[in-house]
């Protein structure tokens, strides 16, 4: 019951292949991170009965200093009633629901990508992969040009003035 409370590397789990990590890590990663969220909310509600303590520890009767250490502790007693229950929730589904994981039922509390193996004799169906046409591009008609106009010849030159021959 206990073994899935353990931080693994991913040399331990055996999830990497030709050093390269596989897609089975993901699992040691997920375990990972619940233990050490799991760790961390006891750490952080330890610490907040140990802050209650002290402010009721130092109160020296007042009033106020003793209602604000009894709302400390009572908020992490509430913390931690909600932690172990919300665990023992998960494990009251899953022996009822699921069953005994000793006995071989998946776990809801052990993060597992199932081994696909397929049934010998059977084939996988055949990737077909589409062909696309080529895309032609529009082909568009020329567009007309204009003829140029032509440059006229120079104009002839002025007649000469009258008298002067």
């Amino acid at each position: 019951m206990l073994s899935y409370l353990q931080i693994q590397s991913f040399e331990e789990a055996g999830c990497i292949a030709d050093g390269i990590p596989t897609l089975k890590c993901f699992e040691v990663v997920f375990n990972n991170v619940l233990i050490l969220s799991a760790a961390l909310v006891v750490f952080i509600l330890f610490i907040m009965f140990v802050i209650g303590a002290f402010k009721y520890l130092t109160s020296r009767g007042d009033a106020e200093r003793t209602g604000a250490a009894r709302k400390t502790i009572m908020y992490a007693l509430v913390g931690l009633i909600l932690f172990m229950s919300s665990y023992l929730i998960l494990n009251i589904i899953q022996i009822l629901f699921l069953g005994d994981p000793e006995e071989g039922a998946p776990s809801l509390l052990k993060f597992e990508i199932p081994n696909f193996q397929p049934t010998p004799g059977t084939q996988a169906p055949p990737i077909v992969i589409p062909t696309v046409p080529p895309v032609r591009t529009p082909t568009t008609a020329p567009t007309p040009t204009r003829p140029q106009p032509q440059p006229s010849p120079a104009p002839p030159p002025p007649p000469p003035p009258p008298g002067n021959i």
